[in-house]
């Protein structure tokens, strides 16, 4: 489901964009707006979302309840991603709305294509985030995110090397 965010978003022309960032599924830029999306497989999942205390602080920041840490950032855009039978039920919207009535909502579902041989991903937009604010993105968090491309990158490259060139 990550893969099918990462490449839309930087078809679009977000080009920070990476997965597990801090306390975030997915964060993108396009370096004027910072959209976080969280990924949920399940009711359960997205319940368990408000149990952690960060994700709780998360959710604090996001409704401005709280004021940020210089070291915290708010995203201008937030989303749930899910299989689409998630989005259609109306106690996952209220659920969502009750959190946050800005969040936006993405269903995603993975379609094998015969033809490329791999999966490409249906992604709907079911619910547009609304702005959470206004205000610029530091050069700080850039740099943050670029530090965990950077990670990813590198952690993915060597992945690959081993299973070219296995340890024997």
């Amino acid at each position: 489901m990550k893969i099918g965010h990462i490449k839309s978003y930087r078809e679009r022309q977000y080009i920070y964009t990476c997965t597990e960032f801090e306390y975030s599924d997915i964060i993108t830029s396009d370096c004027k707006r910072l959209v976080e999306i969280e990924v949920k497989i399940s009711f359960i999942d997205l319940k368990n979302e408000t149990k952690k205390n960060t994700k709780i602080k998360k959710h604090k920041l996001n409704n401005l309840e709280v004021k940020p840490k210089k070291s915290e950032y708010i995203p201008h855009e937030f989303y749930f991603a899910m299989p689409y039978e998630l989005t259609q039920k109306k106690e996952v919207i209220d659920y969502i709305t009750s959190l946050n009535d800005k969040y936006g909502i993405i269903s995603v579902t993975p379609i094998y294509s015969k033809y490329h041989k791999k999966y490409i991903y249906d992604i709907r937009y079911i619910k547009r985030a609304k702005k959470l604010h206004n205000n610029k993105i530091s050069d700080e968090l850039l740099n943050r995110i670029i530090k965990r491309l950077s990670s990813e990158n590198i952690g993915l490259r060597e992945k690959l090397y081993y299973i070219k060139n296995p340890i024997k």
